[in-house]
């Protein structure tokens, strides 16, 4: 009888282990990808930009984002960031926008390769902290995105 038992209490730690795995390694696959980036509006020292990230979830779970940081470059300098918090992430493809004041003093770089290359490179890159049960998942991101205005 003990050992019925004991195999019972083995098939299950087994069971949720490799769920638990499955759980770990799907939120892994989540991606993150720069979708769209558009300016909002234009002042004299600084300019609006509206960010559109787009988290693609290949599983069949649904997670959630605990909290997503990201930095944003143009042309390797540092002009901005934000944080996402609570973001659902269900299976298929999640979409979520952020606006991010970009200061012109920052950007004298991005002007020059404007006008020299007509385009500028933007980068973005973050962390997405995925929560699986008890156990934090972080997912890393990074995208570049060449801009021809």
């Amino acid at each position: 009888m003990a050992w019925k038992a004991i195999t019972i209490i083995a098939v299950v730690l087994i069971a949720s282990a490799l769920y638990l795995n499955d759980l770990v390694s799907s939120a892994e696959r989540i991606s993150v990808d720069v979708e769209k980036i558009s300016v909002v509006s234009v002042g004299l020292q600084a300019a609006n930009v509206n960010l559109t990230l787009a988290f693609n979830n290949p599983s069949n779970h649904k997670y959630t984002a605990e909290v997503v940081n990201y930095d944003v470059y143009i042309e390797g300098v540092k002009v901005g960031n934000g944080t996402i918090t609570n973001l659902e992430i269900p299976p298929g493809t999640t979409r979520q926008s952020s606006t991010l004041t970009l200061y012109y003093a920052k950007l004298g770089k991005a002007l020059m390769s404007l006008l020299t290359q007509g385009k500028i490179d933007i980068t973005v890159n973050g962390t997405a902290t995925i929560k699986v049960l008890f156990f934090p998942v972080q997912v890393k991101f990074s995208k570049t995105k060449t801009v021809k205005p």
